[in-house]
């Protein structure tokens, strides 16, 4: 690998108009672009060029050339002037191909990318060749120059010792020119900007061209990252060689976090930790899989307001903005390898008709090559906790090899991956049973659809997506008290729409399946979700207020991580005049545990409803509840019998009442009569 750095590099933009050699010689599409969502059928095993001519800019002289690309699917030869420069194997994720010897700055060359959709793709279920597929470039492309000396492996990781102190271990590999060195210095500063660590360093030959650099950075009084405190450190490095004195800078994102499996639970910093998440994919109505960093950050945003912590990026990585913006928010991440549907396929008899490639030999190298490159892209990304090894495909020793990779080269994250299996930490389960619990330390990373798979049904019955949402909440109450599940991620994040330009609306059947549309617009989902996965329970919502009462203790729950309530705020209005309202910090209690809201009544004598605002971080609406405030004795000694359901006193509160043979639930001009024998 090569590390470009962020500041510095001089760079050439590849974006905008190329020429397209597939169905329609001679069309122009834009880079980077879906095809798909461009309107172009691509099929597998069918080459389809993309040329366009460039001039090497005079400032690349003296450097090493380097092409950066992203494509979707699966083999992309780079041809520079008819010649064969390297084919990239690595889909969805940025890769630098070296081209300093093919392009000469100052010159205008023609620049060929020959892509191919494989029907033995890693990244799609076995297909026939000539069915449709994937090709596109989804991320920007550029021509970037660098030092002949450059950085090829630039890691750290971070060791918490539960005492306040940390340790940042850094790892540096440099590929140096000879008589040449990287000098720099190196700087950690706190989230307020203050510098905390710094030293000067130099990497030099030591008998060879490849040198490596290791460093031990203690943090004293350090502050852990987790999913509702994003604290993040900033570790910088500014160098230049000695071969040219131009400065460059790397930057990262520092979360002092430690994971483990304990007693088929999941901990992060000593903290028993509830996933409650969702799945998602870039998937723009417009572009197909292109996003730009704004939608990205939209997106963050939408799924903290859902009081989301966790995210399964399905089924490829994501781009490095949307792990920095995860990073900075608080989110858990799940990142999946680009291996989905391998599996054994059978004809009517039952006999295989296709072999799966997870247990194919010849495949080893493509999926360790993948997702090695995968764990070294991204690892430096705190809110990647789980290493996915793949989507929905059958077991086999190939996926082995990628799980005692990352546990030979990665140990401070877990492993997962479809189906259920005993080798990596965490199993993972797709659409369990609506009573199905399993004890084996599981993440239900694909579970309860929204309802969109009975289109008829809803749309005879439009409440079923309210009973949709009760069954979330129903399914999380239960499921954040199981022990051995360790969390949940509902299906999906976004709807699966796309506009085509001939007009057609392409949605799978079924696609609209989000929780938020595919112009980030919230649907009724996103509020049930929010509901339903609210760290903060009101465990009562109706109150009998006896004469000369001054305080009012509401239960709650926190069912917060490592959120104690005392750090949050709560707006308590009247809700028939919002100006009579108070602020309050509830008690210390605990993460895991119950407590009380204590509201004084002297505010609100004649109330008879409150509307409570919990907001975490000062501004983050976390949930929203009405109480309902009534006096002790009304109606309440009344004697209720099935058959007095006239002349009742008007009320806006419910009372409850049991006889010999009945409940009883009385409102507004309605008993509810529930008989005890039937």
């Amino acid at each position: 690998m090569v590390i470009i750095p962020d500041k510095g590099v001089l760079e050439l933009d590849l974006n905008g108009s190329w020429e397209f050699l597939g169905e329609e010689p001679g069309r122009v599409v834009q880079v980077p672009g879906d095809l798909h969502a461009l309107g172009v059928s691509v099929v597998t095993d069918k080459e389809y060029e993309y040329r366009r001519q460039l001039t090497v800019p005079e400032e690349f002289r003296g450097k090493r050339i380097f092409l950066e690309l992203a494509s979707i699917h699966d083999d992309t030869e780079i041809i520079i002037n008819k010649k064969t420069a390297a084919v990239n194997r690595i889909p969805y994720m940025d890769c630098r191909i070296e081209l300093t010897q093919l392009l000469t700055p100052g010159e205008t060359a023609d620049l060929t990318l020959r892509c191919i959709s494989r029907s033995d793709s890693l990244s799609s279920s076995p297909r026939l060749p000539g069915t449709p597929g994937m090709v596109g470039f989804i991320h920007n492309m550029r021509l970037t120059a660098l030092e002949q000396s450059l950085l090829t492996v630039f890691r750290y990781e971070t060791l918490p010792d539960g005492q306040g102190e940390a340790m940042l271990k850094l790892h540096m590999e440099a590929e140096l020119f000879p008589k040449d060195c990287i000098t720099g210095q190196l700087f950690l500063n706190n989230r307020d900007g203050r510098n905390i660590f710094s030293r000067d360093l130099c990497m030099e030959e030591k008998g060879g061209n490849f040198v490596q650099y290791d460093m031990s950075i203690p943090i004293e009084n350090s502050i852990l990252w987790d999913a509702e405190h994003p604290y993040l450190y900033q570790l910088s490095f500014r160098y230049h060689t000695r071969l040219s004195e131009k400065e460059y800078e790397n930057n990262y994102n520092v979360g002092v976090r430690f994971i483990e499996k304990k007693d088929n639970e999941l901990y992060i910093n000593g903290k028993r930790t509830k996933l409650h998440g969702i799945t998602r994919y870039s998937l723009d109505p417009i572009q197909g899989k292109l996003f730009t960093p704004e939608q990205i950050e939209k997106e963050i945003l939408l799924m903290k307001e859902a009081n989301i912590n966790y995210i399964r990026l399905s089924v490829y990585p994501e781009q490095k903005a949307y792990y920095e913006c995860c990073d900075r928010y608080g989110i858990y991440l799940q990142v999946c390898a680009p291996v989905t549907f391998q599996q054994e396929r059978y004809d009517t008899l039952g006999f295989p008709v296709v072999r799966h490639s997870c247990d194919k030999p010849k495949y080893r190298e493509r999926y360790l090559t993948q997702f090695a490159y995968m764990v070294e892209s991204f690892r430096n990304h705190p809110s990647i906790i789980f290493w996915e090894f793949a989507n929905e495909s059958d077991w086999g020793s190939n996926l082995e090899a990628e799980v005692d990779y990352a546990r030979r080269f990665d140990p401070g994250r877990l492993t997962t991956g479809t189906w259920k299996n005993s080798y990596a930490d965490i199993s993972a389960y797709h659409y369990p049973l609506y009573n199905e619990i399993n004890s084996d330390c599981a993440v239900y990373d694909e579970y309860i659809h929204i309802s969109t798979h009975a289109l008829g049904t809803l749309q005879r019955d439009p409440g079923i997506r309210n009973a949709w949402g009760l069954s979330v909440k129903k399914g999380w109450d239960a499921l954040y008290e199981a022990k051995g599940v360790v969390g949940t991620g509902i299906f999906a994040l976004g709807d699966f729409v796309m506009m085509l330009p001939d007009g057609r609306i392409a949605n799978g059947g079924f696609g609209q399946w989000g929780i938020i549309d595919k112009w980030m617009r919230r649907k009724p989902e996103h509020w049930l979700v929010k509901k339903a996965y609210s760290p903060v329970c009101t465990l009562c919502l109706s109150y009998q207020i006896e004469a000369g009462q001054n305080c009012l203790e509401i239960p709650v729950y926190n069912r917060f991580n490592t959120t104690n309530l005392s750090e949050i705020v709560v707006w308590v209005c009247q809700e028939d005049n919002p100006e009579n309202t108070i602020q309050l910090i509830p008690d210390n209690i605990p993460p895991g545990t119950r407590g009380y809201l204590r509201v004084p009544l002297t505010r609100f004598r004649g109330a008879e409803k409150l509307m409570l605002r919990y907001y975490q971080q000062g501004k983050m609406l976390t949930d929203m509840e009405v109480i309902s405030l009534h006096e002790k004795n009304c109606n309440s000694e009344e004697k209720i019998t099935e058959g007095e359901t006239q002349n009742r006193p008007k009320q806006d509160y419910l009372c409850y009442e049991e006889t010999e043979e009945s409940y009883l639930i009385t409102g507004n001009n309605f008993v509810f009569v529930v008989n005890k024998g039937t």
